[in-house]
Order: C-alpha cells, then structure tokens, then sequence
C-alpha cells in the first residue's frame, strides 16, 4: 500500500502555493486576507511543517481548509484519526461546496436582476415603457438587491464562519438564493 504524504494532501487546498527550493513551498493563508503569501510549507520526515508569518496558529490554518493537526503527518492510519476530527472535515467540505453554489446563484441573481434593470431602462428611453410602469417594475428588481449584494461579498470574501452564518441564516428565514 502507497502511503499519501501530507504535502500531496494539503498543497492542494492551499491558494497560491509556489515551490521556494527542495520540499518547501510558500502560499497565501487561509486563514487571513493574505495579499502577500506568508505561509511557509516545509516536508520533514514523516509529514509537514506549516507556519503563518503573519502569526495565524497553525490548528486554526488547517481548520480553514478542513483539516486538523494530525493532517499534518505522512501516517494517516487509523490510530491517528479522531471521529470528531472526521466529522469537522466532512463539515467544513459541505459548508466550502455550499458556499460555492450559493455564491454561483447570487450572482447568477444579481446578473439576471441587473439585466432586467438595463431591459427596462431601455424600453423607457425608447418609450416603449412609461415612467409609473417602469418604477413599478424596478422598485420588485430593487427588493432585497443590496441583502443579494451584501451575501454575495461575504460569499466571495469571507471566512468560513462568515459562510456558516449565511447557511444558517438560508434555513431560518426563506431567503432562498
């Protein structure tokens, strides 16, 4: 049996990654708003070394990209796996594939109400709409345009929590999108 080594597992969910010499590699954390990469990567024997310049806690950089310390090491048998452990990245999964489908609707939303809007402008500079109808019209497009606006940054450049509350908010209030 070929055992998977840490770095092939982690490097993959890690954004910006670029190889800085010999099992070292340097990428953008996930756990902060990493313009600059500051997280270092290093293969060591029997797993990886990861460390946040910026000074995000290791635990907390892989419980971004739903994973947890024992990831961090060549050996994934089962004595080293933890159910609970198992179950947070399978939830973090969810969440992170959830994210982007909500992500894809809202914005399909946004697009598809911004078309409508253009649409309608047109047809009053044409003067194929009147003014009363047109308002009618754009005050249904303009209902809840800034809540679609504001979900769509969070979704695009929040944090995981950001998107756990959104998910949340998503079952309790009937916003559907």
């Amino acid at each position: 049996m070929r055992i998977m080594t840490a770095a092939k597992r982690i490097l993959p969910l890690l954004q910006g990654v670029r190889q800085r010499g010999d099992c070292r590699w340097i990428g953008r954390c996930p756990t902060h708003d990493d313009g600059t990469p500051s997280l270092s990567i290093r293969q060591v024997d029997g797993g990886i070394l990861i460390y946040c310049w910026a000074g995000c806690e290791t635990a907390a950089v892989l419980a971004a990209i739903g994973l947890g310390l024992d990831d961090l090491y060549d050996d994934q048998s089962s004595r080293f796996r933890k159910p609970a452990s198992d179950r947070r990245r399978r939830a973090v999964r969810g969440l992170l594939v959830w994210r982007d489908s909500a992500l894809m609707r809202t914005g399909n939303a946004l697009r598809e109400r911004d078309g409508l809007i253009r649409t309608i402008n047109t047809a009053v500079a044409d003067g194929v709409l009147t003014g009363a109808a047109a308002l009618a019209s754009l005050a249904a497009l303009y209902r809840d345009y800034s809540w679609l606006e504001y979900r769509f940054e969070i979704l695009r450049t929040g944090t995981t929590d950001d998107a756990l509350e959104l998910w949340r908010q998503s079952r309790g209030n009937g916003h559907a999108v």
